[in-house]
């Protein structure tokens, strides 16, 4: 199994100059060890072969090039931040199953 994350610096960063291309990655880091810590917790690895990698890239972009010999991609409905009543689907998702040259298992955010 092999977990990818991916950021990007978004175009917004010349309204907020103070924000630099470090303090994203610094942040995604964070953000991306503390979501694969809250994904593996209380899942049994033992056997498993499990991979990290965070990459500087759009994350469609990202996991569009890991579908490449892949045996299926698991994506959730929304990243983090995205709460909009009524999406079920989420646009990384969406464009994923319509473009990933695997299986793309889609899994739904649960509750709060």
């Amino acid at each position: 199994m092999h977990i990818l994350g991916a950021w990007f610096v978004p175009t917004t960063i010349m309204v907020t100059p103070t924000y630099v291309e470090a303090d994203y990655g610094r942040d995604a880091e964070v953000a991306f060890v503390e979501a694969v810590e809250q994904c593996l917790q209380g899942v049994d690895t033992a056997g498993l072969q499990v991979s990290t990698q965070l990459v500087q890239k759009h994350p469609r972009r990202a996991l569009l090039e890991a579908s490449e010999g892949a045996a299926a991609l698991v994506v959730g409905t929304h990243g983090h931040g995205n709460r909009y009543p009524g999406m079920h689907l989420g646009s990384t998702a969406s464009y994923l199953i319509h473009h990933a040259t695997c299986p793309v298992i889609v899994v739904p955010q649960m509750a709060e």
